[in-house]
Parts: C-alpha cells; sequence; structure tokens
C-alpha cells in the first residue's frame, strides 16, 4: 500500500497547488488542501510512526478531517498494517476490536469520545494521541503474522457479531487500479480537468476508503469529505463529477430543494449499503435528472460491480469489476426460488483470505479462494447483476425450517407497524424465535395476538420486544449484532 504515498507525493510534485482534499462537516467550516500541503503532512505522520514498534497493526478512528487522511496516508506509506475505526463505533467495542486486530496502539483524534480506555499515552500532536493499549514489546495478542496486511476494515454485523476483514496490500492496489479505470480517474494523468469526486460516506469502510478516498487520491483527482447534513452545500460548493454516498445524502439533497441544474455536472452518482428506499430513484431523477447508480461490494472483497452504463436501473449493481472472477453458485444451506440463479461467490487477490479473531485468524474463502457473499442473484439480458435477496439462517423448527422474511411479512402486515426483523438462536435442536418491532402505540400482547391469529404455533415468537427504533449502520443496513438479547448468549 506504500503505492498511496507514492502517488501522492507525485501528485505533489506535478500539480503542487491542485486540492487534494476539501473537508466539511456540521460542526466545522470549510477546510481546503493541496496536494503539497497533504504530502507534507503524511510525511511527517509516517516519521512519527516509523518510531513505534512495527509488530501488530495500527487502529486509526477515521474522521473524514484532513488529519485523519493524512494519517491514513502516512501509515500506509510507512508500510504500517491500518485498522480504521469509525468514529461512531461503540466505544464499548474498541479494545476487544483491538485485541481480536492483534493492536497494540491506535491513534484518536484529539477530544475523541473514545474516552477511559486502558494504556498509556506515547505520542501526541495537535490534532491526535497516540495510546498504546497492550505491551509493545511482546508478541501480538493474538500471535499473529502482520507483515502482510495493509488493511483490517470491521464487517458492519448486519448478520450478526462483526468480523474483521483481512486484506492485503497487493489485493487493495488492485481494487484501487481497476476502480481508477472503471470511473476515468485517469484524466488527470492524461493533461485533462482534475476530476472532483465527493465522499459522503465514512472513510473507515471500504466503500468510502477505497471509492470514495484512495483511488481518487492514486489519480490525482480532488475529494471532498462530507457527511449527508453538509451534502448540499458541498455540492454547490466544489460541483462533483463523482458522488460515493448513501441513501441518506440523495436525501438530504432531495430535502434542500436544490435548484434545478444544481447537479449537471455530476456524471456518477452511487450508493451503497442498503438498498435504495421505496421512492428515492424515481425522486432524484424526476426533480434532479440524476439517476443513483449502485456499488456493490462486502467488506470482504471492496466493489464487486458498479453500474457505470448509459442507462441506470435500481434493479441492477451493474457489471462485474474486471480485477475479480465471479460465479453464482447453489447455496449451501437453503434452496434457491424460482428467477434465482444462484448465491454470488467472488474470487480475486483482492478478496480477504481471513478474519483476525483473538485466537488467531479464520479463513474467510474456501479451499479454491472463493468467498461467499451471502447474496443471491442472476444476470440480466444485458449481464448486468441483479441482487435478489440476502441470505439469512433459516429458523429451525421442530418439523422443518423457515425464512425470517416469512415471518416479517406477516407482522409487517399489522396496522401500526412500521419496521419488523426476526432473528433466531439455536437451542435444543430448534430456534429461540425473536421479534423486534416498531410500532409506536402498539401492545405487545397485541402483536403476539396477531402472530397467533396467522401462523402455526411453532413459528409465533416467543419473545416480542417492542423498540422506538431499529439499530442501523450509516448505510442503512439492520444491524443485528445490537439485536442479541444478553440473557440468551
Amino acid at each position: 500500500m506504500r503505492h498511496i504515498g507514492a502517488a501522492v507525493e507525485t501528485w505533489a510534485r506535478r500539480t503542487p497547488q491542485a486540492t487534494a482534499l476539501v473537508t466539511w462537516s456540521a460542526t466545522s467550516a470549510p477546510k481546503w488542501c493541496s496536494y503539497e500541503q497533504l504530502n507534507a503532512m503524511a510525511r511527517f505522520a509516517a516519521d512519527r510512526f516509523r518510531r513505534l514498534p512495527r509488530r501488530g497493526p495500527i487502529a486509526l478512528v477515521a474522521t473524514s478531517s484532513v488529519e485523519s487522511v493524512a494519517t491514513l496516508v502516512g501509515l500506509l506509506s510507512a508500510g504500517r498494517t491500518v485498522f480504521p475505526i469509525s468514529p461512531t463505533l461503540n466505544p464499548d467495542e474498541l479494545a476487544p476490536a483491538m485485541r481480536a486486530a492483534g493492536s497494540r496502539h491506535v491513534v484518536l483524534p484529539t477530544g475523541s469520545l473514545f474516552r477511559g480506555l486502558p494504556g498509556r499515552i506515547v505520542d501526541a500532536t495537535e490534532h491526535y494521541v497516540i495510546r498504546a493499549l497492550h505491551d509493545e514489546d511482546g508478541d501480538p495478542p493474538h500471535g499473529g503474522r502482520t507483515d502482510e496486511r495493509a488493511l483490517i476494515q470491521m464487517t458492519s454485523g448486519s448478520l450478526g457479531t462483526s468480523r474483521l476483514a483481512v486484506r492485503s496490500g497487493d489485493g487493495v492496489e488492485l481494487e484501487v487500479r481497476s476502480l481508477t479505470e472503471r470511473l476515468g480517474l485517469t484524466a488527470g494523468e492524461r493533461g485533462c480537468e482534475q476530476v472532483h469526486v465527493l465522499c459522503a460516506s465514512s472513510i473507515a469502510h471500504s466503500y468510502g476508503c477505497i471509492g470514495g478516498l484512495l483511488a481518487p487520491l492514486a489519480a490525482g483527482a480532488q475529494v471532498s469529505l462530507a457527511d449527508a447534513s453538509c451534502a448540499p452545500q458541498m455540492v454547490a460548493a466544489v460541483a462533483p463529477a463523482i458522488v460515493f454516498g448513501l441513501a441518506t445524502t440523495f436525501e438530504a439533497l432531495l430535502e434542500a430543494r436544490l435548484p434545478g441544474g444544481a447537479l449537471a455536472r455530476v456524471k456518477l452518482a452511487f450508493s451503497a449499503g442498503a438498498p435504495l428506499p421505496g421512492g428515492l430513484f424515481d425522486s432524484m431523477l424526476d426533480r434532479q435528472g440524476l439517476a443513483i447508480r449502485q456499488d456493490y461490494g462486502t467488506t470482504e472483497t471492496g466493489t464487486i460491480s458498479l453500474d457505470t452504463g448509459t442507462w441506470a436501473a435500481p434493479s441492477t449493481v451493474g457489471t462485474v469489476m474486471d480485477h475479480l472472477q465471479l460465479r453464482l453458485s447453489p447455496p449451501l444451506d437453503q434452496p434457491l426460488d424460482e428467477g434465482e440463479q444462484g448465491e454470488i461467490l467472488v474470487r480475486s487477490p483482492a478478496v480477504a483470505h481471513a478474519y483476525s479473531a483473538v485466537d488467531g485468524q479464520v479463513a474467510a474463502v474456501d479451499g479454491d479462494g472463493w468467498y461467499r457473499t451471502r447474496d443471491v442473484g442472476y444476470f440480466d439480458r444485458r449481464q448486468r447483476l441483479c441482487i435478489r435477496r440476502r441470505l439469512r439462517p433459516l429458523l429451525r423448527l421442530p418439523k422443518n425450517a423457515i425464512r425470517p422474511e416469512a415471518l416479517e411479512t406477516v407482522i409487517r402486515d399489522m396496522p401500526g407497524v412500521h419496521e419488523v426483523v426476526v432473528v433466531g438462536r439455536p437451542h435444543a435442536g430448534a430456534s429461540d424465535i425473536r421479534a423486534i418491532v416498531v410500532g409506536p402505540g402498539l401492545e405487545q400482547a397485541a402483536v403476539r395476538a396477531w402472530c397467533r391469529s396467522r401462523l402455526a404455533a411453532e413459528e409465533v415468537p416467543q419473545i416480542i420486544e417492542m423498540r422506538d427504533h431499529l439499530p442501523r449502520s450509516p448505510a442503512g443496513k439492520i444491524l443485528q449484532k445490537y439485536l442479541v438479547d444478553p440473557l440468551l448468549d
């Protein structure tokens, strides 16, 4: 991953005054940074991090700031393995995640919310603090090798406990090159106008980090970092050609009631994570003439496919990236529905081959290098990939097994229910079924009575919990890791 630092240094020599970064948040004014400034900050960071013991990844609480980006580039330039962490992570999860990653050191922004951590401060600057959480001289907490890693990234936990995917430096650089070509970011190298990219997604996650940040910087583009609340102002200020956003980004753009033509310079607008809410694609197309395209991928794989075709459609996630092999295969644990061609399997040097854990590494791919995404899909007549559904664990009943979606459909039909998610917990060869329901004013007893009148006795959830909202990731995914009842663990 030293390639990223070398690219930033090259652009600092070639176009020193060209803008590398623009950052804007709800709590701070816009900040502009040239390639010359970014390179100087990254080299300063690299020199400081070279003084730390080389054993073990370095965790970085990655905010959408110039300082965080410079620190990330500096760490990669110094040949360090980086474990980017979202600033919205539950503070109680940070220390356990670092132990699982084998990290001794964490880089925290000044004034970080992650207070009360164990360990001691080993270095500090105006913008960040480096804290050692483990013995600096002994073996990594899990004794694993770290010299071939580049990025360790935390999965969302949408299907259960978050895991730490280990991606190699060569693999990430392969994805960066592939994205650069697909997005046309090489224009700067041909002496054309600098491409402006707006990244309105967390740089702690693969989508924002690699697609929205590292690939554009490697190509000398201008990258603007903003959260959803500042996206309308940022669009007006920088007129991006490419947007890496989330559903919340485009909802904010609609709510801002921008004048017609405000997004005229946007050529490609991507969303990722959960599917777009109903009507959002059509509303953005009707009111702004902008089609929201899909960037489909996972933490383990990075971007799998992009919709960059002439005619965007909400039903497709586009064509497969050139650096990947993809095939559709029958799922291992449940049958396919009519029209489904198989579970999506991916193979590439860019794919994480292992997860980091406290007691070592766990394979992420099978013996032939294929990663199972747990997504079922098919190819349309234009060979565009389409996602049909997510393969969730079946609910095991005494006589059969059913999908949780079947129970969710029944409960969602109840008047007053806004959202529902059903999860199962193995118990004595079957599943304890739990339904978490969002329905203001509804009583648990009423939901249970509804279920009893429409479901078989063994399908009625043993536990029905009423909540004000469901926990979601910034990308809109329901985080089932926060829906596990501690009493059932």
